[in-house]
């Protein structure tokens, strides 16, 4: 989910790995990896604007140089999310499977993207109820309820952006119109159900 801290994760994985190739001590009970002959990281905006290369460009061009090496481990932070939904989650399904045929190296992705790659190994942020959820008031209450463990997921978990982002101050209108369009797109999770104490019954009643 949002801000169940899937990017700390993954850099917090980049970090102990690079402290591994390195022969330093890694800050963790226990560590046992492999090493690599190439570490490579792609999030985040990397647009050179004076090139005219924009963000989804640069991560292309940073996917294909990595794609290039051999037994590299790879770490994708949400790629595929600088170009429409669609094409982002094929492009990112595809370069998932080309790692698993290549039988080299190792590649971790975070993603909000729901499609499930068979053989993968799929995990979870357990993140928050929304019972906790419409207790937080503040980004320490959010810390302290937040289950921050992976768990393997099984699918059905709820998606909870549209409830974060009323948490975060969205107009109860605005939100409530987001949940009709979910709803209008097939979509089965209870996302009114999630928006917590703060918005209002007739703004966020479901229209058939």
């Amino acid at each position: 989910m949002n801000m169940g801290g899937k990017s700390a994760a993954l850099r917090t994985l980049l970090s102990a790995q690079l402290l591994h190739q390195w022969g330093a001590p890694v800050f963790a009970s226990a560590y046992r990896a492999p090493l690599y002959m190439a570490l490579r990281y792609i999030g985040g905006d990397q647009q050179a604007l004076d090139a005219g290369i924009s963000t989804f460009a640069a991560e292309v061009l940073a996917i294909k140089e990595a794609l290039a090496g051999e037994d590299v481990l790879l770490c994708l932070d949400e790629v595929g999310r600088a170009t429409n939904p669609q094409e982002g989650e094929a492009l990112l399904f595809a370069i998932l499977q080309k790692r698993q045929t290549a039988r080299s190296g190792v590649t971790f992705a975070v993603t909000h993207f729901s499609r499930r790659l068979p053989g993968a190994t799929h995990l979870t942020v357990r993140g928050i109820s929304k019972e906790a959820l419409a207790m937080c008031h503040t980004p320490e209450d959010l810390r302290a309820h937040m289950d921050y463990r992976l768990t393997t997921a099984t699918g059905t978990e709820l998606r909870q952006g549209i409830a974060v982002a009323a948490w975060l101050g969205l107009p109860a209108a605005l939100v409530a119109e987001a949940a009709r369009f979910m709803h209008g797109d097939g979509q089965s999770e209870d996302v009114e159900g999630m928006l917590g104490a703060d918005c209002e019954d007739d703004a966020c009643g479901r229209e058939d």
